[in-house]
This record gives C-alpha cells, structure tokens and sequence, in this order.
C-alpha cells in the first residue's frame, strides 16, 4: 500500500511540474515585446510580433500620432482641434485633432448658424408655397405700374418674391423707401364695406413693427389710400 501511494505522489508531482513549465513557456510568449524609437518624437514604439518590428526598423516608420499629424498636414487641414466657423468666425474647439479634421473637410458651421440656415431654408419654403399658392396677378400688374408712376421698387409675388414681415406676407414692399402696399380683394371688406377687423389688426402691426408707410388699394372703388397709424 506504502508503494502505490509513493506512486501516486511521484505522478502527481511530474504532472505539475509540465504544468507549470508549460506556462512559463506561455507567458514568455505573451509578454515579450519589441521596442525601438520614433524618429520624430523619439517615444518607444511597442512591437507585439518580430517581423513588424524589422519592417518599421526598415522604412524607419513613425509612430501613430506623429504619421497622422503627416497625413493631416498633407491634406492641408489643420492639426490643432481648434477651428473657426466659415459664417460667423466663431472659435470652435473639438474632442480631438480628428474630428477637428473632419469638421474641415465637411466645412461644418456652428450649432447657431446651422439653425439660422435652417430657418431661413424653411421660410424660403413657406414663402414659395405661399406665392405660388396664393397672389393675384392683376394685383402684380397693379404693383409696376406703381413702380412706374412713383419711381418706387416694390416687391411682390412675380417680382422677388412677396417679403414676410412677422408673421404676415405682405402682398408688396419696398424695403429701400419703406413702403407697404396691400391690394384688397372684396373679401377683405364685410358687407357695411369696412375693412375686417383681422386686416387691420395685421396692419397697425406692420406699421408699428417698420415704422412704414402704409397703402392700401381698394379694387372694387379703384382707390389707392394711405393708412394712418392710430
């Protein structure tokens, strides 16, 4: 029984020593790396595989920061993360040197003049659907003739575009006399032939609002008169 025991211990010990030379032999392999210098910025550029290592000692690579600030340069984008914004010139300072560069390259603006495009996209829009959408091409007419006769440059449907002033789009303006002419069909008046209480609402607002001069042009009597503030 003594002899069988002495055995088993003797087994027991060989297997644990293979065992344990058996990782040494792993974490030699593991942990052994391969180091060498950049050649701009001189810090230790760790190799994990030998061929690697003869190749970069070879074309005397560089290490990751310094071959993408070489990149950078080469593309002629800025290095820093710091850039200016192309429509207000407002400093704006990035994470990083790349999303910097690809802030560059897309010709990114600020957060304020993204939403200012957007705006004005949008109203572009509306205004489009709202000239196409609604203007009375006798009114038009109505506006050169005006232009003609009073050396006045206003602006409607057919000639611009009609300008929006608040909320409201006036049906013609001329920002360089500030003048506002409206053009009155008969369903701006109620049937005592007074003009609706929402249209002169809208025009005490215009006129407060610009300080203009305000017209208004009756079609169904041919009147052009001018509106006095109240």
């Amino acid at each position: 029984m003594k002899s069988e025991s002495k055995t088993e211990n003797d087994t027991n010990d060989s297997t644990e020593k293979i065992v344990i030379e058996s990782e040494k032999k792993n974490l030699n392999v593991i942990t052994t790396t391969w180091t060498r210098h950049c050649p701009t910025c001189n810090k230790d550029i760790v190799y994990s595989c030998k061929s690697t290592y003869k190749v970069g000692i070879k074309r005397n690579s560089k290490c990751y920061t310094c071959s993408a600030d070489v990149a950078v340069s080469k593309k002629g984008w800025s290095k820093s993360r710091s850039r200016n914004c192309p429509q207000c010139n407002v400093t704006l300072t990035y994470s990083s040197v790349t999303h910097c560069t690809k802030a560059s390259k897309k010709n990114q603006v600020c957060r304020k003049c993204k939403y200012e495009l957007h705006k004005q996209k949008i109203l572009e829009n509306m205004r489009n659907k709202h000239t196409w959408a609604n203007y009375n091409p006798t009114a038009c007419m109505y506006f050169d003739t005006l232009n003609q006769n009073n050396n006045w440059k206003l602006q409607h449907a057919l000639n611009g575009g009609e300008v929006r002033i608040l909320n409201y789009f006036v049906d013609s303006y001329d920002k360089q006399n500030n003048i506002v002419v409206e053009y009155d069909e008969s369903s701006h008046y109620d049937k005592l032939g007074n003009l609706k209480q929402k249209d002169v609402l809208r025009q005490q607002r215009i006129i407060t609002h610009l300080g203009c001069k305000f017209f208004r042009y009756n079609e169904r009597t041919k009147e052009l008169y001018e509106v006095r503030s109240t």
